[in-house]
């Protein structure tokens, strides 16, 4: 859609061409991805986990329409947050950290979904996963990669 259909902040007008995706259109798929997440998860207990700093803003709708859609649930819904590291200045470390949750252990056997931006290396993603189904959950049901 052309700039000048949209309110675009001046500091961004210069390097924008046009907007591919609407405001509108991000708003609607992730209410239809909360009412997707109730359906698969049900009355059930579900721990939300964002990786920051990357998907706070989308995560945080997602929170907004997951509590719309389990208004009426009896179990609780519970978020949390942490920050993986992989380096040191401008060069990768070596190694993955997380930053955060004081014991991941307290997520065991629960129902968890993982929230990040899908930018993260792939080591990092590797290593997030590899952390979450072999040292804390019995089942995953989803980590959502958030462009």
């Amino acid at each position: 859609m052309p700039i000048g259909a949209f309110d675009i902040p001046r500091c961004y007008k210069d390097d924008l061409a046009a907007v591919v995706i609407t405001e509108g259109l991000i708003r609607d798929r992730v209410k239809r991805l909360a009412k997707d997440i109730h359906e698969a998860i049900g009355d059930n207990q579900l721990s939300l986990l964002c990786v920051l700093k990357g998907s706070y803003k989308f995560f945080n709708a997602l929170v907004d329409e997951l509590s719309n859609a389990r208004w009426a649930c009896k179990e609780p819904m519970t978020v949390d947050f942490i920050r993986v590291k992989s380096y040191e200045d401008d060069a990768s470390s070596g190694k993955v950290q997380i930053i955060g949750m004081s014991n991941l252990e307290e997520l065991r056997g629960k129902n968890v979904l993982v929230g990040f931006l899908i930018s993260v290396t792939s080591s990092v993603y590797i290593f997030l996963l590899w952390k979450f189904v072999f040292h804390v959950l019995s089942s995953l049901i989803d980590i959502l990669c958030i462009v």
